[in-house]
């Protein structure tokens, strides 16, 4: 069984499509479609290297022990970039890998796409599971601070 992640070699094409394979926690593995200008940044990105993971890290940074990125060196980076951001301190805390899926799911349900759409592109198995992440979005959207952030940014 593999472990999770993607490799270079994963970047590929289906039917006219860009895709990256990915394999989840689990050892599945899922074919998913990648936006015609984000293909290009990661070929760049690539430089054709077709070795080691699709993400690397400098040496000097956190990494799992085959230089896989770490949750731990993902945590680290997406509270640096709150900082620099300007977020305030208690909004970078809370930052955490997860917080990517949770975005996704809000995202693609305010845009309507169907929850068992959202599920399949999570890799959830059991639809409840995407339905929690669905409700919890929707209880945050009705909350005073996101709406006058909505207003704000008007």
């Amino acid at each position: 069984m593999s472990s999770p992640g993607a490799r270079p070699a994963d970047v590929g094409q289906s039917g006219g499509n860009h895709t990256l394979t990915v394999v989840r926690e689990g050892g599945d593995a899922q074919v998913l479609a990648i936006a015609g200008g984000t293909y290009g940044r990661i070929i760049d990105y690539l430089g054709g290297r077709r070795d080691g993971w699709l993400l690397e890290v400098k040496r000097t940074e956190r990494r799992a022990g085959d230089g896989q990125m770490d949750r731990s060196y993902v945590r680290q980076l997406l509270r640096r970039l709150a900082r620099e951001a300007g977020l305030p301190a208690e909004v970078g805390e809370r930052m955490h890998p997860h917080v990517l899926r949770h975005s996704a799911v809000t995202l693609l349900a305010a845009d309507g796409v169907p929850p068992h759409e959202i599920a399949a592109l999570l890799g959830h198995t059991n639809l409840s599971t995407t339905q929690r992440y669905i409700h919890h979005s929707r209880s945050l959207d009705a909350s005073p601070v996101h709406r006058l952030a909505q207003l704000l940014a008007r």
